[in-house]
């Protein structure tokens, strides 16, 4: 997917909040290119009629409540209520699409089977420093698995002159990078060398190198709004399986 942006307007809503730490060697994130890698997953989206995939994207795992799901971009599932899930250690398995937000390009997946990999964890807070180093994994044209790539926060901004509707929502909060995500990375992570996740990747700027991600902060208040729903759903398999 893709924005139009007057570079113009945007630079001067920039807003560049509290900074993480400085950045220490260029070496220093060969972990955070692991970290990442590990917790990322290959979403497929078959087709009405489960016989053949119909697009893929990336998603990535984390923790709600202590229940690993899968998140990504609302236009990577678009309307499946089922899909597929591979990981970076070769578990399968297919995905329950609990949630997509009416508000920002995020969807909630929960896997039939837990994942056995770490779930990535959210920044404690503030916003990543510009210039700051992050690492970003996905799937790249739709056939590439698991590259990670490196790039370089740009700055947070809100209220981009996006045509349509605004991805990270009204008046919330977007991280720019310089860096390239090609299509097949859109709801991939955003992960800093310490291994937090700072945002995910939704799209490109056109004519610039830019890439958008929505801002952790954004996607943690909607996960909020998520939390009982993949409880509620959890037990019903539970009960389901005893019957």
């Amino acid at each position: 997917m893709l924005v139009r942006v007057a570079l113009g307007l945007w630079c001067a809503s920039a807003a560049f909040g509290a900074a993480h730490a400085q950045p220490r060697g260029l070496d220093e994130l060969t972990d955070a290119h692991a970290v990442a890698a590990r917790a990322t997953a290959l979403v497929l989206r078959p087709n009405p009629r489960l016989t053949a995939v119909e697009n893929s994207g990336t998603g990535w795992v984390t923790s709600l409540a202590g229940i690993k799901v899968v998140i990504t971009n609302r236009h990577v599932v678009s309307h499946a209520q089922v899909v597929l899930l591979q990981f970076h250690d070769g578990q399968a398995t297919s995905g329950d699409v609990l949630h997509v937000s009416s508000t920002i390009d995020m969807a909630v997946i929960l896997p039939r089977e837990a994942p056995r990999v770490a779930g990535l964890r959210f920044h404690p807070g503030g916003n990543p420093l510009r210039g700051e180093r992050v690492v970003l994994c996905g799937h790249p044209l739709g056939f590439l698995r698991w590259v990670t790539t490196e790039g370089v926060v740009a700055g947070v901004a809100t209220d981009l002159p996006v045509q349509g509707t605004n991805p990270c929502g009204d008046g919330q909060s977007c991280v720019l990078l310089d860096a390239e995500a090609e299509r097949g990375v859109s709801g991939g992570p955003v992960v800093d060398r310490d291994g937090y996740v700072i945002g995910m990747v939704w799209g490109i700027i056109p004519g610039t190198s830019l890439t958008l991600a929505i801002h952790t902060d954004v996607l943690a208040r909607e996960l909020l709004l998520v939390q009982s729903r993949v409880e509620e759903a959890l037990a019903r398999r539970a009960a389901a399986s005893e019957d």
